[in-house]
Formats: C-alpha cells, structure tokens, sequence
C-alpha cells in the first residue's frame, strides 16, 4: 500500500513496500533495517497490506510473526511526481530491477531448473544454514 511504504514519512528518496506471502511465495524472509547506530528486525505488520472487507476475518488470524514475502524499492526515476519501482526482491531467489525510461527491466532468479518444459519449472529457495 503506497500510503503506508516503510520511509514514506521519513523524508528519503526511498521507499519500500513489502510482498504478502501467498500462494505462490509461501516461504518468508527476514528483512532488517541498517542505520548508523543499528540493524534491527521489521516487523511484520497487517496494516501495510490491503485487505478486502470480506477478508477481514483472515486478517484478524493472520499472527504478527508470519514475515514477509520479499519487498520492492521505489523511487523517482522518470519524475519528481511518482516514486517507480525500481528494484524487487521477492522470495529467497528472485530479483528485477528498472532503469530509467524502462517498462519491465532485468528479471532473474538465483536459480531455475527445468525452465519452459512441459512438466512445470522450479525455483529452488535459498536458505542459510544457522
């Protein structure tokens, strides 16, 4: 949700919003913030999402720990007026990025096996070991 992007408010040239976990990117990663004096944990929270009205029983089951799916930086590279997408993250493997005047940009995945096969792809995810 545009209105509540993570530095909205805080006066930087970045924002970020967050990708709901679902069905298609099931699994969560830990997203941190770096300033000068610390690295410390987002939260995840429901309020950075849109929920429909009939989901507003889901959102209410939905547990403050569940994590997010990836996230996106935006920023305003074709106009002062609107902060474009410029790079995702999403899941442990997958990245895009967009330069200036670009409608899609670069998209990639760490890794992909069986690509445009008939049986289906895989994205194997990444995970660390501690």
């Amino acid at each position: 949700m545009p209105a509540r992007s993570y530095w909205r408010n805080d006066g930087l040239p970045f924002e970020l919003q967050f990708f709901h976990p679902g069905l298609y990117v099931d699994r969560t990663v830990k997203i941190h913030e770096v300033t000068e004096r610390s690295v410390r944990p987002i939260a995840f929270s429901t309020d950075l999402f849109v929920y429909e009205k009939s989901a507003a029983e889901l959102k209410a089951r939905i547990p403050s720990t569940l994590g997010f799916a990836g996230f996106r930086i935006h920023y305003p590279i074709n106009t002062l007026a609107y902060k474009d997408e410029v790079a995702v993250f999403l899941g442990a493997s997958y990245f895009r990025a967009v330069a200036q005047g670009m409608q899609y940009g670069l998209s990639a995945r760490g890794l992909a096996v069986d690509t445009a096969q008939p049986s289906g792809e895989e994205f194997p995810y990444f995970a660390s070991s501690g």
